[in-house]
């Protein structure tokens, strides 16, 4: 544990030398008192962090060990507050001029110098403490052992029954068919299937039946379990003894076999010459070439269900009905996780089979890794995935230890949470954005967080922790002082200062045990739900984060203080009850994200300009954005800017945002523009300049049918980083620009009709993921898919206007190899005129889509009859089924109330007869 400690500290010092480095390359900080003092820290704990790598690679339980972490850690943090408050208090230097300004900032730096003089020599006093205590703990690298190597908690898995295992023989059919194609091919290649889950998913024990079952197949076999700290000469040998016992041998070879057991046994032989023996022994063995991937699914309801029943009940039916809530319930927090239905049962098998007892484990769940025997193995296999993570990967992922069971965390967000605490690492030539998206996606990866939607380029919108994994970080984020949590009217002990503070629920008294000291080396305040009570904002002096979320009951009053936050990167008071900004705002110079999505703002403060390190700035609809905010340089997203709300003169201040990539805006007829046609101008003016530098994003929404064709040609030169375009606001036909847009990856487009001409302009479109088309006018001819374009298609909706009623609608045909990476598909269509122009058995081409995953069908019964309208969702539900990945699909029906009891009333469906088709 103590090596995990240590770990997790890394995250903490590796930045915080980043900082000291930067902060020793200002001319300002070349005083030579500070200077020394300064350079002395940094030395010092440069030297303490090699140590405590060292140390990391340990998991020696010393209690000493700990204490000195502990005292590092709290150091650390003080350490890195000083710097930021020297660092502000230089920067309010920098923005003065004049001579005489100059004569009294030379008075505020040596000012400074002294105070931050006199805080560094304290924390000399105790950094020179620390070591010295680490030298009489005999905290010396060189002296740990090797970590210990503990039973692998996985190895019962080994030994389990198959005839007591659930919900995996779909998947042993398939990875046995993997490993067994093409055995009888000679090769001296390899075949390799990775199975990847979340610890406690039962992959060890699936490999273990598949080695089983198939081992008689194969040549030469091992099964060899690999530890967190590897032992590789160890591995070698036991896969070589596995070797040698699982293959047949004449008599003639047996010597040669022995003695290389006995080698093997008694011998400490060395890496090279186990890799070579390995290598000898496989020359000529059948290793087919191929290698896959197989990602290991949590189990489904009946399954999970299936598998507690089992460890609790000698016979399935004597599970009582009155259990069945309390069952659900169980079963809903291990989230088809094997290892955690397993030892839970096992829980309950010990309890007496009553409601009352069951109700009383489910509600013991949030704790019971800290305070349950039964439960110890759940969290013993969930902390091997902690443990096998980076140092920079821990400290994000402790993090997430701040917001609410089953919360879903938006994925923007939380990368910017990560950025404004300084856990993000910066990379050379790389953007710190671009290095959060990248550590988010490991954690993705590696099945420590689970996706929750995703967005146009595929990427998870949001996440949420796994139930039991979020004891287990809070577990570890108590230990390591990380966050403070209040929660159910409980404050997670600590005998620490609070670094982080999260609130959780309804607080109105929490003024009680908040007094100003607790709070002033606060870093991140969160607050999800209603809380009454926020703490008073003068009383936090180092806060980063300030993330209100869903609090109805904040009011202006609870802000008024926001500028004393001096050190605020990361702002949000989304869903709250916020009416006004105060113009003390502008004081917050380091802010980079200013949420304030759905308060009631209408008008933001003119010093909201002043912000020049603001990256991210999202108001609701209805807000008046003051003039200069051309000056936010470093602006990166806004959205969304109203245009019944905004003077053209802020508009043409747009183009000026050199680095603007996301871009929202809110679109109203043209009687309620202020100077419609200036105000047009400017905004044609603006996207021209943003599309030839950064805009990557561009989102128009309407809730008025109004039409933007004064953007039809209008954009020149063409958006050429556009990956998103958006548009509710109706185009009369498809823009020319969009067929230049070669890095379009989302299209989202309102056009009065569609044709076989903007069908094929889209299909040639590179980048194209996915798109949706919505038409005011429905089709007069059909649309037919080829094969040949979309080639990267894997998101279709067609929606074409349902509320007309004109004879003879058409719909789309899919032709073999259209749109061949398909998976979801969502379309319209008028059943009677369907079926009239092509007959009862018709598809439109649905079973030809053989990526296909998702399906939904809207159906218009206007003017069909019940025969119709059944005949038609039996064709769609028949083409699915015939699909190889049987996709799912939803079939929705609606004007039945214009439905027919017999053909012979909707005569003049019939006469419209066959239509022309366009193909592309």
């Amino acid at each position: 544990m103590v090596g995990v400690t240590a770990s997790a500290l890394m995250g903490v010092m590796n930045p915080l030398l980043s900082n000291l480095c930067a902060l020793l390359d200002r001319d300002d900080v070349k005083l030579e008192g500070v200077h020394r003092q300064i350079v002395f820290l940094r030395d010092e704990l440069s030297s303490m962090s090699t140590t405590l790598e060292m140390v990391s690679e340990s998991e020696e339980a010393n209690p000493q060990v700990k204490e000195w972490i502990s005292q590092l850690r709290e150091l650390s943090y003080d350490v890195e507050d000083c710097i930021e408050i020297f660092m502000h208090r230089l920067g309010r230097v920098d923005t003065c001029d004049g001579f005489i300004s100059k004569i009294i900032n030379k008075v505020i730096t040596l000012k400074t110098h002294y105070h931050i003089g006199v805080q560094v020599s304290e924390l000399k006093e105790r950094v020179m403490e620390i070591n010295d205590r680490r030298k009489r703990y005999k905290i010396d690298p060189s002296t740990f052992s090797p970590k210990f190597v503990a039973i692998d908690p996985r190895l019962p898995a080994l030994f389990e029954e198959a005839d007591r295992l659930v919900g995996i023989s779909s998947q042993m059919d398939k990875l046995v068919k993997w490993l067994t194609d093409s055995t009888s091919t000679l090769h001296t290649q390899r075949k390799v299937v990775s199975i990847v889950g979340l610890g406690g998913l039962g992959k060890t024990t699936l490999v273990n039946q598949i080695f089983q079952k198939v081992r008689s197949q194969f040549d030469c076999t091992a099964f060899v379990s690999v530890t967190r700290s590897p032992n590789v000469n160890k591995i070698l040998s036991d896969t070589l003894l596995q070797f040698l016992k699982s293959s047949p041998i004449t008599a003639d070879q047996n010597q040669d076999t022995e003695r290389v057991q006995e080698d093997l046994y008694l011998k400490a032989l060395e890496y090279p010459q186990l890799v070579n023996m390995n290598r000898d022994y496989l020359q000529n063995k059948s290793f087919p070439h191929k290698e896959y991937v197989y990602p290991m699914m949590p189990l489904d309801s009946n399954d999970s269900k299936s598998l507690l029943l089992k460890r609790i009940f000698d016979n399935e039916d004597d599970f009582s009905l009155e259990l069945k809530e309390v069952t659900d319930d169980i079963l809903k927090k291990c989230h088809g996780l094997p290892l955690a239905i397993v030892n839970i049962a096992s829980l309950l098998a010990t309890k007496p089979i009553s409601k009352r007892e069951w109700e009383r484990v489910r509600d013991s769940l949030g704790s019971a890794l800290e305070q349950d025997h039964e439960l110890e193995l759940v969290k013993k296999i969930l902390f091997l995935s902690y443990c096998d993570l980076p140092h920079y990967l821990k400290i994000c992922f402790l993090d997430l230890s701040i917001f609410p069971e089953d919360h879903v965390i938006g994925r923007s967000c939380l990368i910017r949470r990560w950025i404004a605490e300084g856990f993000i690492a910066q990379q050379q030539g790389q953007h710190l954005e671009d290095t959060a998206e990248n550590y988010f996606s490991e954690l993705m990866n590696r099945n420590m967080i689970e996706p929750v939607g995703t967005d146009y380029s595929g990427r998870p919108r949001a996440c949420r922790v796994h139930d039991i994994m979020l004891d287990l970080i809070i577990s570890l984020s108590v230990k390591e002082n990380f966050v403070t949590i209040m929660a159910d009217h409980k404050l997670t002990p600590s005998t620490n200062k609070i670094r982080r503070l999260s609130l959780q629920g309804n607080y109105a008294e929490q003024s009680c045990w908040l007094g100003t000291n607790s709070l002033s080396q606060v870093r991140s305040l969160s607050v999800f739900g209603d809380v009454r009570k926020i703490p008073s904002l003068l009383d936090f002096q180092v806060l980063r984060v300030l993330d209100i979320q869903n609090c109805s009951s904040l009011e202006d009053r609870d802000i008024e203080n926001i500028g004393s936050l001096i050190h605020l990167r990361y702002l949000s008071l989304y869903n709250s009850n916020i009416g006004n900004i105060p113009i003390q705002i502008g004081k917050l110079k380091h802010l980079q994200t200013l949420d304030l999505r759905a308060t009631r703002i209408k008008k933001l403060p003119a010093t909201i300009a002043q912000l020049h390190q603001l990256v991210r700035l999202c108001v609701p609809n209805g807000v008046e954005l003051p003039n200069g905010i051309g000056n936010m340089a470093a602006l990166e997203e806004l959205s969304v800017l109203d245009a019944s709300k905004n003077s053209p003169e802020v508009v043409q201040e747009l183009g000026y945002l050199t680095k603007l990539k996301v871009l929202g805006i809110k679109w109203c007829a043209d009687s309620a523009i202020n100077d419609e046609g200036n105000f047009k101008k400017s905004l044609i003016s603006s996207f021209c300049n943003l599309g030839e530098r950064n805009l990557h994003s561009l989102k128009i929404e309407t809730t008025e049918r109004c039409s933007m064709d004064f953007l039809f040609d209008s954009l020149c030169p063409d958006p050429c980083h556009m990956q998103k375009f958006s548009n509710s606001p109706i185009f009369s036909r498809l823009p020319k620009w969009i067929s230049n847009l070669s890095v379009l990856t989302n299209l989202v487009i309102f056009i009065e009709e569609v044709g076989g001409g903007d069908v094929y302009v889209l299909k040639d479109l590179p980048a194209l993921r996915c798109l949706q088309i919505f038409t005011t006018e429905y089709l007069q001819e059909s649309l037919i898919i080829r094969a040949g374009g979309f080639k990267c298609l894997e998101d279709f909706h067609f929606r074409p206007s349902m509320y007309l009623k004109k004879k003879g609608m058409m719909s789309l045909i899919f032709e073999a190899g259209a749109m061949p990476r398909l998976n979801r598909l969502w379309f319209r269509f008028v059943v009677h005129d369907t079926l009239s122009a092509y007959g009862a058995g018709f598809d439109f081409g649905i079973s030809l889509l053989s990526s296909l995953k998702c399906l939904w069908v809207s159906i218009n019964c206007r003017g069909a009859t019940v025969w119709e309208v059944e005949v038609a969702k039996a064709t769609i539900t028949n083409a699915a089924a015939r699909l190889p990945n049987h996709p799912r699909h939803e079939i929705h029906t609606f004007g039945e109330e214009e439905m027919v009891e017999n053909e012979e009333q909707e005569e003049d469906g019939h006469a419209a007869g066959q239509q022309d088709s366009t193909t592309t």
